[in-house]
This record gives structure tokens, C-alpha cells and sequence, in this order.
């Protein structure tokens, strides 16, 4: 059922679906092929909003899918590192065999069932005449809508609350009258995690970069637009206090001056030289403030008790969902000198720790697998835009880990199966 909440955000997917459809390349598809592009974009924007939302506009778009492939015998595994996906999924099912708590494992299985279902569903598509940066245009303008209501609400909730909006521009966690900012900046849908939600946002800048253009197009982003979405989502990320997304926003914008500057190369050497050299000696003179900035006590207590336990169970892991009894442990937080273990705080906040916690020595060597799989494929087909969103994957899963979440794996999946999906593309208008 849809939450109250999720009226607005459902509302902006279906606009984003709209966008497309009244697109001039939508209206040369055929039938099918109209609904399964209007599904996935569907499904494309309902990963940037709540669990729920995700699996209804991922539903929709699997029916929609499954239904013309089977009417046009279109079924096709076109991708092999699926089989690292479906490989990956299989070995948490082999872990219920060793987990602690078997019903638990087998509610957390859902999460990691959509490393089998997702793919099997972009199977589905049909290549042919799919329009991948069509629809990406049409995500990047609901980024743009997405940013917008969000500064809107906090600047609703700023006034309604009294809050100055001054207060707001602070490089840490601080709560808003006992409420956390993200709470108040996203209380319009239901999930304010700022990383996963700043991921999003990111994406949509990502594809802008990627859909640049000069003059004002249906299927293009316009120079204007790019300068607007890089100060709006800048501005969100702080208001939002997302230490992840300020650093890939940085990271983003960064590798977008520099695609801006590959046809000129002497400036791009230039760029390049100045970039590094001012990385290494602002991490060389900043080290310290960096590793406050990004680690806090609660991430290195959850990093003490992974290897800890990772030291008890070095083969195995814990099976699946096992890792949520050892970091709520009490006992392991007294062994390990600290007062309490943090209840509320389920994994190690690490992708490849929390897989060789979880799924032992098989599972940190699939996940790694997959990544430089994912680098491969960047490089072979000479992709931008799949490089970016493996840069900013890689920078994730050592702060955060995706992979245990709904959300983290939708959005993962999504643009995983969407950036590698073979198309022939027609040139835009």
C-alpha cells in the first residue's frame, strides 16, 4: 500500500514517465517497446525514494517486461557478469546452512533475492531502439524536480520551526531540535538516509555531464541547468549533512570538468597535474581533519568488532544476517573495552568487510570479483558515465554497506543492469 508520504514522490515518477513518453524518439517505438521504456524509467526515478515505492515501480516494470518477452521469445542473458550477480545470491542462500538464526536469514534473503530477480528482469528487455540516454535525460530533469522539493521542504521547515537558515550550514552532525536534518529535509518521502539519498541526487548529476549540450533541447542538458543542479544538490548535501555526498560530489564534479576538458589536451594535462597535485598535498597537510571528518567513534567500533569476529570465523562468516547479533552484542562490546555496543548499527559500514563477516572468504572474493569486473567493463566499452558510477560505488562500499540495504542494492542493480545494457541507439533530435 502507499504511504501517505509517498504521494508526492510518486507523483514525480509519474511525470518522469510522462517526460519520456512525450519525447519525439518514444513516439518511432513500437507498442512494447513504449511500455517496457515507460516502466523502466518508472522504475528508474522510484529507486531514488522510498523501499516500497522501489518495489512497486520495479514490479510494475518486471510485468511489463516479462509479459513482451514472452510474447516475442525476446529473453536474452546478455551480460555474463550476471552470473557473478546470480552466484552471489546463491552463496548467501548456501549460508542459511550455518546461520544463527534461520528465519532471520531467510527475511534478510529478500534483500539479496533481488540480485537474482533484477537482472533476470533487464533480460527481459529488448535492446533494440531502447533509448538509454533518452531516459537518462528524462532522470536528470526529475533530479532537478527531486532537489528542488527538497530545499523547498527545508525551507519550509526551517520557517515553520524557527530555525535560522544559517544554522543549517554546519561540516557535522547536528541535530535541529532533536530532530536529525535529513529527517526535516526528507520528511516528504519515507527513507532519509542522506548517503543513499545524496546517491541519487549524484547520478542525476552524473548524467547531465554526460548529456551535455549547448542549446536548449527536449533530449539534452543545457549548460544553465548543469550550473543550477551542481549548486542546488551541493547546497542540499550540506543542508542534509552528508559527509559521503559532500566527498562524491566533489568527486563527481571533479571528473565532469574533466570529461568538459578531454577535447582540449593540453588543458585537460593541465587540469589533471593541478588535480593531483592538489589531492596529495591537501591529503598530505589535511590527513588528519579528513580521517575526523569521515570516521566517527560508532563506524570504528563497528570496524573493531567485524575483525574481531572475522578473527573467531575467518572461513564462513556468520551466514547470512548473522552479523546483526555480533554487532549488537554487549558482550563483545565489554571484551573489546567499550561501555555498550550500538544496537542500532547492524553491519560494519564496510561492503568487503561486511561480506567476509557475513559470507567469509567466498563472499569477499565474488564481491571483488564483480568490482573489477564492473572496472573491466567501463574500459572495454570505453564508458564514462559506467567509470563514474564505479568510482562512486567503490567510495561507498568503503564507508557504507550498500549491498545489506534495499535501498543501496535498487539502486546498485538499477544502474548496474541500466549502464550496461546493449543498445542501438539512434542519434537524438
Amino acid at each position: 500500500m502507499i504511504l501517505p508520504v509517498d504521494i508526492v514522490s510518486g507523483t514525480i515518477c509519474g511525470l518522469t514517465a510522462i517526460y519520456v513518453a512525450l519525447a519525439p524518439w518514444f513516439k518511432q517505438l513500437p507498442t512494447w517497446q513504449k511500455l517496457t521504456t515507460a516502466t523502466l524509467t518508472l522504475f528508474c526515478a522510484g529507486c531514488c525514494f522510498s523501499v516500497q515505492l522501489g518495489f512497486q515501480t520495479f514490479c510494475i516494470f518486471a510485468a511489463t517486461a516479462i509479459v513482451f518477452a514472452v510474447k516475442r521469445h525476446s529473453f536474452k542473458l546478455w551480460q555474463p557478469m550476471f552470473w557473478l550477480l546470480f552466484a552471489y545470491f546463491l552463496w548467501h542462500v548456501v549460508s542459511l546452512i550455518w546461520t544463527p538464526d534461520l528465519s532471520v536469514g531467510l527475511n534478510k534473503l529478500i534483500n539479496y533475492s533481488l540480485f537474482l530477480t533484477i537482472p533476470l528482469v533487464f533480460c527481459c528487455v529488448d535492446a533494440r531502439g531502447f533509448n538509454r540516454d533518452g531516459v537518462l535525460t528524462a532522470f536528470v530533469r526529475m533530479t532537478e524536480l527531486y532537489v528542488l522539493v527538497a530545499l523547498v521542504c527545508w525551507i519550509w521547515q526551517s520557517h515553520q520551526l524557527q530555525i535560522p537558515l544559517s544554522d543549517w550550514f554546519v561540516f557535522h552532525k547536528q541535530k535541529m531540535l532533536d530532530y536529525s536534518a535529513f529527517d526535516l529535509v526528507f520528511g516528504w518521502f519515507n527513507y532519509h538516509h542522506p548517503t543513499y539519498n545524496s546517491i541519487c541526487v549524484l547520478m542525476g548529476l552524473t548524467g547531465a555531464y554526460w548529456r551535455l549540450d549547448h542549446r536548449w533541447s527536449f533530449s539534452r542538458i543545457h549548460y544553465l541547468e548543469l550550473i543550477g543542479l551542481s549548486v542546488a544538490s551541493l547546497l542540499l548535501i550540506i543542508v542534509v549533512q552528508s559527509r559521503t555526498g559532500l566527498i562524491l560530489w566533489l568527486m563527481v564534479g571533479a571528473l565532469g570538468v574533466g570529461r568538459l576538458l578531454y577535447p582540449y589536451r593540453k588543458w585537460f594535462a593541465v587540469y589533471v597535474a593541478m588535480s593531483v597535485c592538489g589531492c596529495l598535498c591537501f591529503g598530505l597537510l589535511k590527513h588528519d581533519a579528513v580521517a575526523r571528518y569521515i570516521s566517527d567513534p560508532i563506524r570504528q567500533q563497528n570496524f573493531e568488532t567485524a575483525f574481531y569476529f572475522i578473527g573467531c570465523h575467518p572461513v564462513l562468516g556468520s551466514g547470512v544476517e548473522g552479523i546483526r547479533a555480533e554487532m549488537a552484542s554487549h558482550e563483545v562490546a565489554h571484551e573489546l573495552g567499550y561501555p555498550y555496543a550500538h544496537v542500532d548499527f547492524g553491519n560494519p559500514h564496510h561492503q568487503f568487510v561486511g561480506d567476509l563477516m557475513q559470507t567469509g572468504v567466498v563472499g569477499l572474493l565474488l564481491v571483488s570479483v564483480l568490482m573489477l569486473w564492473i572496472a573491466w567493463l567501463a574500459y572495454r566499452q570505453k564508458s564514462w558515465m559506467l567509470g563514474v558510477f564505479w568510482l562512486v560505488t567503490m567510495v561507498l562500499m568503503q564507508i557504507e554497506m550498500p549491498f545489506y540495504l534495499y535501498k543501496g542494492t535498487f539502486i546498485i542493480l538499477f544502474w548496474l543492469c541500466f549502464l550496461t545494457l546493449p543498445t542501438q541507439e539512434k542519434k537524438l533530435s
